[in-house]
């Protein structure tokens, strides 16, 4: 038998100089494009007032910077990786349907496939996930992935992007260039920090990214703490302001949520 692990080691530091995914986003550590694109309009948007980003995050599927794919099943967890080539086709208003828009049959928010659209990524997958568990992939074997395949072949599944390519992303989008020196004229009679505007739109995507809208959702402390260590991991230059000073501002965030929540 040959060891091909030399070979998978190295296809796998590969990967990760291409920026692509090495290993499967297991159930929730993913994000739905729907999300995904709310969260591109709050930190970096393509124009003014934007509420979603779809355009720009289907731009950024078509070049690569954003791996997408879709789970469909989760014992055993089958991931499947949707080639950047498939976005190629991807008109911008057939990708809306990622927006909501009640009435509308072609826009509830969700973009689904299909297995059939991806016959090969499926098989390898099916494959890699035998060989990580130690199955003999025999002819028998064989049969049965494909007789599974074509169980499912009618059914749809939503595609998402996996949370650490995404985190990847943000941080590497324009509107964290913010100003670089501190604001010495506010009037707060406190110098500000020139942190705060790439702190606000990190916290506004973090929110959105995760589903948070409350401190029953995630601690406030644990909030401010990962969104502050995002900004730091990005080494922008800027200078941001104390935990402790950005916990109030994320209990003021949870306030304003809550308010408008009511209304």
């Amino acid at each position: 038998m040959v060891d091909n692990s030399k070979n998978r080691s190295e296809k796998n530091q590969k990967n990760k100089k291409d920026g692509t995914e090495t290993h499967s986003p297991r159930v929730g550590e993913t994000i739905s494009l729907h999300d995904a694109a709310i969260a591109l309009a709050e930190i970096a948007p393509s124009k003014k007032d934007e509420r979603i980003s779809d355009g720009k995050l289907l731009r950024a599927l078509k070049s690569g910077e954003v791996q997408a794919g879709f789970h469909c099943s989760r014992e055993p967890l089958i991931w499947i990786s949707i080639p950047t080539g498939y976005w190629i086709d991807i008109t911008s208003s057939v990708f809306r349907r990622i927006r909501v828009s009640p009435g509308k049959k072609n826009r509830t928010g969700v973009f689904l496939v299909t297995i059939q659209d991806f016959p090969k990524q499926y098989i390898a997958a099916c494959i890699q996930v035998g060989e990580d568990s130690g199955q003999k992939l025999s002819s028998e074997w064989m049969i049965q992935t494909f007789e599974g395949a074509m169980a499912r072949i009618e059914s749809t599944f939503e595609v998402e992007i996996p949370r650490e390519n995404w985190n990847q992303y943000l941080l590497k989008q324009p509107s964290s260039d913010v100003e670089r020196v501190p604001d010495r004229n506010s009037g707060s009679g406190r110098r500000a920090f020139s942190g705060w505007k790439a702190l606000n739109a990190m916290l506004a995507a973090y929110l959105v990214a995760n589903n948070i809208r409350s401190e029953e959702d995630r601690k406030i402390e644990v909030v401010a703490r990962e969104v502050l260590q995002i900004i730091k991991e990005s080494k922008e230059k800027v200078q941001l302001p104390t935990r402790e000073t950005f916990e109030k501002e994320v209990s003021h965030v949870f306030e304003l949520i809550s308010r408008l929540s009511m209304n």
